[in-house]
């Protein structure tokens, strides 16, 4: 019982600062640069923020940087986030920083701010690497201010991730391929309501709930299959229209 609320906590957390679904490129690989999706799936994916069992759904750049003060030097992987440090993804892991991530400002955990020796409101260097016209890696340094230091207690967090505006990282992304990854956030209130409904369905009341899916996708085909006739129909009646008309106009001649 104590494992299992023990990994119940550590599933929630990843999945409040990563999402309940991550959607990227199949290119990914575990230790390698993110790889980018096209906007256009992206924007796609956005559309399904209507869905009501969705709570919201964040697109969001990743870059890998190396991470550099006076002291010591550390690679992480930056990632953008548009919404305020206490109300967003790393709600109740802030324990320094109230507000939304400035262009050239950072969030960096407290195990990374240890191993670099800095604290709140000190500044570091991020050295990112972009490919050139040759393949060649160009590095490309920016002056960052920490504005925020949190702590998940998960090291694949805590030891990967620093926080940025998206500002930052948007300049070093590729034409029309802006985005890393795609995170879902279910409405897990909602599917509980729906799984306990289902539950309390008694036999008779689930098999009319099945009937009346049946006759409303029974409908459907119907209607499809209607249309695809109509369509034949009216296609045959043009052609035979034609060929009237041709034999009408050869006769004459």
């Amino acid at each position: 019982s104590t494992l299992k609320g023990f990994k119940n906590q550590i599933k929630s957390k990843i999945y409040q600062v990563q999402g309940d679904f991550i959607i990227d490129s199949g290119k990914n690989t575990e230790s390698g640069e993110p790889e980018p999706i096209e906007n256009t799936i992206a924007e796609d994916l956005l559309k399904l923020d209507s869905c009501p069992w969705i709570n919201s759904i964040s697109p969001s750049i990743m870059k890998s940087c190396i991470l550099k003060s006076d002291e010591e030097i550390e690679g992480i992987i930056a990632k953008s986030t548009e919404e305020n440090l206490v109300n967003g993804p790393l709600k109740g892991y802030i324990q320094h920083g109230n507000k939304k991530l400035t262009q050239n400002g950072c969030a960096i955990s407290k195990l990374i701010a240890t191993k670099l020796q800095v604290d709140i409101g000190e500044t570091l260097i991020a050295v990112f690497f972009l490919e050139d016209y040759t393949g060649r890696a160009k590095p490309r340094a920016r002056k960052l201010k920490i504005e925020g230091i949190y702590e998940t207690g998960i090291d694949q967090i805590d030891g990967n991730l620093m926080f940025v505006n998206s500002e930052l990282l948007l300049p070093l992304t590729v034409e029309n391929h802006w985005y890393s990854q795609i995170e879902i956030r279910i409405n897990t209130e909602l599917i509980e309501k729906s799984k306990a409904k289902v539950k309390t369905l008694t036999k008779d009341e689930l098999s009319k709930l099945l009937a009346t899916k049946d006759t409303k996708e029974t409908k459907i085909k119907v209607k499809n299959t209607t249309k695809k006739k109509v369509k034949k129909s009216i296609k045959r009646n043009n052609i035979n229209r034609n060929l009237k008309y041709f034999n009408c106009v050869k006769s004459n001649y």
